[in-house]
């Protein structure tokens, strides 16, 4: 194992840090059965009990699960890294994608509906000038993905609710990454109808329609998505 020889001062945390590099790095896949204490002993140059506290210390956090008789195995970068700012959203893999888009179909029809009833004249123009620029660049996924994903974050700043937006904010980096992943799979006629409709209501005040358009566009968007993933077994 290629790692550096520890100082005598905070031995556990340094062996900690280096070793969750490595898995962040993949040098360990998630499924690989991670070295064990009397491997990571032997490597560090250090005992037993600070070798099993870095093994603790990254199982509680997630990133690996320890199966008695069976030793450690490397698990799956998740959400509940990110929120707690463990990882960034670079890390995040399939799982956690569809978490974004299984959290996107329990609150954003509600955050639509909100938005209908407490949209300004301004909010409606920032929301035109957003689908506009979405019909102007279709072709360019990654530009579409960013202004796909501008308009939800809009609709979240008109509820005018701290902690929805607050919420929207924290996943913000992690919905980003989905985002690209998503539009790259479903393309933008899907995406830019529903938006106009969405937009349409909420032109209009009327909640209830905003609402039903939204909640039909992401759980059409999050059941395409487990779809691909259940044909091509690739990641999402």
């Amino acid at each position: 194992m290629d790692v550096r020889r520890v100082q005598k001062t905070n031995v556990s945390n340094e062996i900690f840090e280096q070793l969750k590099q490595m898995l962040l790095n993949g040098i360990y896949r998630p499924g690989d059965k991670f070295p064990s204490e009397n491997e990571l002993t032997e490597a560090f140059g250090v005992s037993r009990m600070t070798a099993r506290q870095a093994i603790q210390k990254l199982a509680v956090l997630g990133f690996l699960e320890t199966r008695v008789g069976e030793g450690s195995y490397v698990q799956e970068a998740n959400m509940g890294m990110f929120m707690n700012g463990i990882i960034s959203a670079v890390y995040l893999g399939e799982d956690a994608i569809l978490e974004i888009l299984e959290f996107r179909t329990v609150v954003e029809g509600k955050t639509a509906q909100i938005a209908a009833d407490k949209a300004t004249g301004q909010d409606i123009a920032d929301l035109e000038e957003i689908v506009g620029q979405m019909e102007s660049c279709k072709d360019d996924e990654k530009r579409f993905s960013e202004l796909d994903l501008m308009f939800h974050l809009k609709l979240a700043e008109i509820t005018r609710n701290i902690i929805l937006t607050s919420t929207y904010n924290i996943v913000n980096e992690a919905m980003r990454m989905a985002m690209e992943q998503i539009v790259h799979v479903t393309g933008h006629k899907d995406g830019l109808h529903y938006h106009k409709l969405i937009l349409d209501a909420i032109k209009a005040h009327d909640g209830k329609a905003a609402k039903e358009h939204m909640t039909e566009h992401v759980e059409k968007t999050y059941q395409r998505m487990l779809e691909h993933r259940r044909k091509t077994g690739a990641d999402v």
